[in-house]
């Protein structure tokens, strides 16, 4: 799938790229919090329960982005980032230990706007963000290893952020800015070992109650949702 994404946008790479403007190729780098909109745990430790917020697509985020620019004020990019994910640790003092843990790879297809400034210059991008995730959680419970994990399925989101560009030069530019990407990810494949013995099971949107598939459950909604802030350089390159 992420093939995908990549051919069809080199296939509009050149069939718009002549009558682009300008162009401007980037490297971002920040760290995404979660929201509100996160998932939970409970922790139990004793006689306490302990509310745990957590989200997978929180953490670091590396990425390189392309921006075609139609004229002084619109263009269209491509951003892909790699979010490491944020480990969230549960040392309860009940025989449990666990350690819940995700990253997602990101393409997001955008639309950016400039207020062309010859100066600082600052500008915004709405876009439509695909991640690929997977989730781990590794748990210790009386001396024995239990690790479940998740993979499979695209999550599909929206991705937004305002920003603000500092000439370096008349081709190089730094950017920063604040971000906001909203997504929700439904898993496919899910791997549950115990003590070195491992069961899979497909998760499913529907399953048939009279006659239910072997190793098959319904699926949940998992949270990617995270706001944070980027920095990066770019070069911006004429097309003459």
């Amino acid at each position: 799938m992420k093939k995908v994404f990549l051919a069809l946008f080199l296939v509009a790479i050149s069939v718009t790229g002549t009558f682009a403007q300008a162009f401007d190729f980037g490297l971002n780098l920040g760290y995404g919090a979660r929201t509100a909109g996160s998932g939970y745990f409970y922790s139990q430790s004793g006689n306490t329960t302990t509310y745990r917020p957590i989200s997978l697509g929180a953490g670091f985020n590396i990425g390189i982005n392309g921006v075609m620019w139609f004229g002084d004020h619109v263009g269209a990019g491509l951003d892909l980032t790699y979010v490491t994910g944020s480990r969230t640790i549960d040392t309860g003092s009940n025989g449990v230990a666990n350690k819940i843990s995700g990253s997602v790879f990101n393409v997001t297809p955008m639309v950016l706007l400039s207020a062309h400034n010859e100066g600082v210059n600052p500008y915004a991008k709405f876009g439509i963000a695909f991640g690929f995730p997977s989730s781990e959680t590794d748990a210790t419970v009386s001396s024995v290893a239990v690790t479940d994990k998740f993979s499979g399925g695209v999550a599909i989101g929206f991705f937004a952020a305002f920003g603000l560009d500092f000439p370096i030069s008349d081709n190089l530019i730094f950017n920063a800015e604040i971000f906001d990407r909203a997504m929700a990810w439904e898993p496919t494949k899910e791997v549950y070992s115990v003590g070195g013995f491992s069961t899979t099971t497909t998760w499913a949107n529907s399953i048939n109650t009279n006659s239910p598939p072997a190793n098959t459950t319904l699926t949940t909604s998992m949270p990617l949702s995270s706001v944070g802030i980027l920095v990066g350089i770019k070069f911006r390159m004429a097309n003459k």
